[in-house]
């Protein structure tokens, strides 16, 4: 089997438009999630891209907004409302393969495990008891289909699994992404419009006063 970051790299660039072509896109997708005040809310995600110097990904919800984005070599953060960590995990879904500077590759393991009856190879870090049960404050999982797309993932006791996959310019996109915990459902996310980005708001990309370091992060954006 090939080592880790094979199967990161190609993954990204199998299933993930900002890292398979060098197209503009703008992309979005409606969730429903309950939120601090224990309502069921629909909420908005937007990933604006132009460059992989220049792009911005934004999830609102009930008030709340959290964006990350990147113009020229600054990056950006902003954080507003009491939902705004759940909607730091709503980025997390939508791109979850890790950056290559953030880990050790000799902690992962690799072994062939089926996902609904689909050939898939596991890539696992963090302990996993006898009975297959992962841990679910360390463990961190991906399972990438035999072509290279990223199929299911499991990350802070939550698991994503990715499916009707439709193609992009050569990349292969899941337009939705269901989100459970012990099998429960608790977000279901689905991408309703993805296209060229033919024109940009100016300074869409930059947010004045919320500079940010990427740092203790193994999001790549």
């Amino acid at each position: 089997m090939a080592a880790p970051r094979t199967y990161f790299e190609r993954g990204r660039k199998t299933g993930f438009p900002a890292w398979g072509n060098a197209q503009s896109y703008l992309l979005r997708a409606e969730f429903h999630v309950k939120v601090k005040s224990g309502a069921v809310e629909k909420g908005e995600y937007v990933d604006t891209f132009k460059s992989e110097s220049e792009w911005r990904r934004e999830a609102k919800v009930a008030g709340s907004r959290y964006v990350r984005s990147q113009h020229d070599d600054t990056r950006y953060e902003l954080a507003e409302g009491p939902d705004a960590p759940l909607l730091k995990m709503v980025l997390k879904f939508m791109e979850p393969i890790p950056a290559l500077d953030t880990f050790v590759e000799s902690d992962w393991k690799i072994k062939r495990d089926p996902v609904d009856g689909v050939n898939a190879v596991r890539v696992l870090t963090g302990y996993e008891n006898p009975k297959g049960e992962l841990d679910p404050e360390h463990a961190r999982g991906y399972w990438f289909e035999d072509s290279g797309k990223l199929v299911k993932t499991y990350y802070q006791g939550m698991e994503t699994r990715r499916a009707q996959f439709e193609d992009f310019g050569g990349v292969t996109l899941a337009r939705q992404v269901n989100v459970l915990r012990n099998g429960a459902p608790v977000m279901l996310i689905h991408v309703t419009e993805l296209g060229p980005a033919k024109e940009f708001a100016k300074d869409v990309f930059e947010i004045p006063g919320h500079k940010w370091t990427r740092a203790f992060t193994a999001e790549v954006r």
